[in-house]
């Protein structure tokens, strides 16, 4: 559908607009709601789909980090969303854009304000696909799988789409 995602999020304003004006807790943009705003910028060819989805992460992540709303706490599919979108962008940074998202889950992560972000798998194979080049998609597939044999889980394991991205 074309500008879908653009219409999810006109959807979700207007949600959070009622929501403030009544007060009415079933009308509150939860995580749900989120969520299927930011599968909908991942799903999108728009050009400014991967802008739109880390701005609404960011905005997620401000209103449950500063205490505003504890109903919509950032989880790993929010951010895999936005590392999709980023993997379809035609924009030149998309690599490096996608790690800081990356280091922003681990940091979010490690200091135990959202432990729902933790990187999988899922999320470094969604990265590898925003590598530049084979280079730096090979670099990050050998990262996954020292860390893998070394025990090391700090890194999430490689699988069959990890070694599919990189071929």
């Amino acid at each position: 559908l074309p500008n879908a995602a653009q219409k999810a999020e006109a959807i979700l304003s207007d949600m959070l607009l009622a929501y403030e004006r009544t007060g009415d807790s079933s009308l509150k943009p939860n995580k749900i709601s989120y969520g299927a705003v930011l599968a909908a910028w991942a799903r999108s060819d728009e050009d400014e789909a991967a802008n739109r989805a880390e701005a609404l992460v960011g905005e997620v992540i401000n209103r449950y980090v500063t205490g505003e709303e504890e109903s919509i706490r950032p989880n790993e599919v929010m951010f895999n969303s936005v590392i999709h979108a980023l993997s379809k962008s035609k924009d030149g940074d998309t690599s490096s854009r996608a790690r800081r998202v990356v280091a922003k889950m681990w940091q979010l992560y490690d200091d135990g304000r959202c432990p729902d972000v933790r990187p999988t798998t899922t999320t470094y194979n969604s990265l590898l696909n925003c590598c530049s080049d084979a280079d730096e998609a090979l670099d990050t597939l050998d990262q996954m799988q020292r860390a893998w044999t070394q025990g090391d889980e700090t890194i999430p394991h490689p699988d069959v789409v990890s070694f599919a991205s990189v071929i």
